[in-house]
């Protein structure tokens, strides 16, 4: 399961917003893009590196596609996701994103792919 909370920086209170499933059995990393409003999430290498994005609809998140690990991207074990900004967008219509890998396998910590711009589904 997911858990949303609203966090209130003034008197440090929260509440539980939404609660709604993962689509996976374990999830290593959650990423929300604040650019395009969606919600990512990531397995490591215990799920094949599984990702679901994520958006609000009617009130409500709902999963709206899901990736495979990138061509050629081993099973590594990645713990962090995140893209860029659509500014960083690309005339081929795509922007970087980078995965986080805690094991540093074959000596790199970070690895970076592309997704397309403003990908709403």
């Amino acid at each position: 399961m997911i858990y949303g909370f609203a966090l209130n920086n003034h008197t440090a209170d929260s509440i539980m917003i939404t609660s709604f499933a993962s689509e996976e059995a374990a999830i290593s990393g959650l990423y929300f893009d604040h650019y395009v409003g969606q919600l990512w999430t990531q397995t490591d290498n215990c799920c094949n590196g599984v990702q679901h994005v994520f958006r609000v609809v009617d009130g409500s998140f709902q999963s709206i596609g899901r990736y495979d690990r990138p061509a050629g991207m081993g099973d590594f074990n990645t713990e962090g996701f995140t893209t860029t900004p659509e500014t960083m967008c690309e005339a081929d219509g795509t922007k970087p994103v980078f995965w986080a890998d805690d094991s540093n396998d074959n000596d790199h910590a970070i690895r970076e792919g592309r997704v397309d711009c403003g990908l709403l589904f």
